[in-house]
């Protein structure tokens, strides 16, 4: 079990703050042991999810070790194989869900290529692309940031500069 106070991944919200447990907030006879979660982007908001798990990942965060690891290493995570346009939100999708930073640079990646085409045939990124693109450097910088102890701007920099050192 998580602690108050306590910094935690969950899902496709990034890092969020422990603020607490209690007893099912929803009623209905429902016993279970929840966690209220308050994540860093939205200080107004507060998430009830059950502390014995669910269907979103909800995970510690990973050491600035691995941090600095995946960060060396982010060139060699290639994009994301979306098998038809009809299946790019999904695919989108279901990589963030994994709250895995691997799959946060493969995301970024994808719509940072598909962003130079849409340049070069004078066209707009989709909403799409641009929608899990903002959730994927979210949950990516805010906790590499948090780990490594530096700022969401510096851990963008060092991204950028590792994926183009490609």
């Amino acid at each position: 079990m998580f602690e108050t106070g306590e910094k935690i991944v969950y899902g496709s919200n990034g890092v969020c703050i422990i603020k607490g447990s209690c007893v099912s907030p929803f009623g209905g006879g429902d016993l279970r042991v929840y966690y209220a979660l308050q994540p860093i982007d939205d200080a107004d908001s507060v998430i009830y999810t059950p502390a014995s798990g669910g269907r979103v990942v909800l995970r510690p965060l990973i050491s600035a070790q691995e941090a600095e690891e995946i960060l060396s290493e982010a060139a060699s995570y290639g994009e994301l194989a979306v098998p038809g346009e009809k299946q790019r939100r999904e695919t989108y999708r279901a990589a963030v869900a994994t709250a895995d930073p691997r799959e946060y640079i493969r995301v970024i990646r994808t719509v940072e290529h598909r962003r130079a085409n849409a340049l070069r045939t004078h066209r707009h990124l989709a909403a799409t692309d641009a929608e899990f693109e903002r959730i994927a450097r979210s949950s990516l910088f805010n906790e590499f940031a948090i780990v490594l102890g530096t700022t969401y701007t510096d851990i963008e920099t060092r991204l950028m500069k590792s994926l183009k050192a490609k």
